[in-house]
C-alpha cells in the first residue's frame, strides 16, 4: 500500500515538474512579433539604424529581456525595455522625436497588445536647441503586429 502511495506521488511529482519546464521553455519564445520600415536613418539609444526593413521581438513584458530588433543585412540591436501598459487599442507605431538633425525613437506604441515601450532621448546640446527652433516635431512609423 504504502510502495503504491509513492509510485503515485513519483508520478504527480513528475507530471508537475514537466509543466514547470514546458512553461519555462514557451515563455523564452517571443510573445510580440512586428515589422517596421524606416525611409531615413534613425537614432535608437546608442545605435544608429539605417535605411530598410526590420523586423522585431518583444520576448517579455519585464525589464528583464530586451526587444531584439533585426535589420537589413542582419544587423541586430538589443534595446532595453521600460514599460507602461496601457489599454488595448489603436494603431501600433514607432514615434520619432527630433533632436537638431537626428530623429529618434520616443517610444513604441504596440496598441494591439496595450504596450507602450519609452526609450531615452539623448541630451540636447546647445546646437540642437538652435536647431530645433528650426527642425521641429514628431514623427511616427506605422508598426505591424502579430501576436503568439
Amino acid at each position: 500500500m504504502k510502495s503504491l502511495r509513492n509510485r503515485i506521488l513519483t508520478l504527480v511529482a513528475v507530471g508537475l515538474l514537466s509543466i514547470g519546464f514546458g512553461a519555462s521553455a514557451s515563455r523564452a519564445q517571443a510573445i510580440y512579433k512586428g515589422s517596421f520600415t524606416l525611409d531615413h536613418d534613425i537614432r535608437w539609444q546608442n545605435a544608429t539604424m539605417q535605411a530598410g526593413d526590420y523586423t522585431f521581438t518583444v520576448a517579455s513584458t519585464t525589464r528583464n529581456q530586451p526587444v531584439v530588433v533585426t535589420g537589413p543585412a542582419g544587423s541586430v540591436f538589443q534595446m532595453p525595455l521600460v514599460i507602461s501598459e496601457t489599454t488595448i487599442g489603436g494603431q501600433s507605431a514607432m514615434v520619432l522625436e527630433r533632436r537638431g538633425d537626428n530623429l529618434c525613437v520616443r517610444e513604441m506604441k504596440l496598441g494591439e497588445v496595450g504596450l507602450n515601450i519609452r526609450y531615452h532621448l539623448p541630451k540636447a546640446t546647445d546646437n540642437d536647441k538652435l536647431l530645433a527652433q528650426a527642425h521641429t516635431g514628431t514623427e511616427q512609423v506605422l508598426i505591424a503586429m502579430t501576436t503568439k
